[in-house]
């Protein structure tokens, strides 16, 4: 779900066998993204507009607290661990 008129960002979620790496193409959005997991979901946030850029369904429950993340050329690598 994409919502306040951005561009639907490209999104690749890969499965292992204790973790989910997201990956998701944000270029032009510089370092204002935060990003938050809750339960089976993944929201993105532009902090600097207020508004919310994306929601995207995981395919599994996941740990929130393991969230972390990289930029690399304007794609976000998100890793997050299963909720086994």
């Amino acid at each position: 779900m994409t919502l306040k008129g951005y561009e639907d960002p490209d999104v690749e979620i890969l499965l292992g066998k204790d973790h989910v790496t997201v990956l998701v193409d944000l270029r032009g959005n510089g370092e204002r993204v935060k990003i938050k997991a809750v339960k089976d979901k993944l929201y993105l946030f532009d902090e600097e507009k207020k508004e919310v850029i994306k929601i995207i369904d995981l395919p599994t429950r996941v740990k929130p607290e393991s969230l972390k993340f990289r930029v690399s050329l304007g794609t976000y690598i998100i890793n997050l661990k299963k909720e086994l």
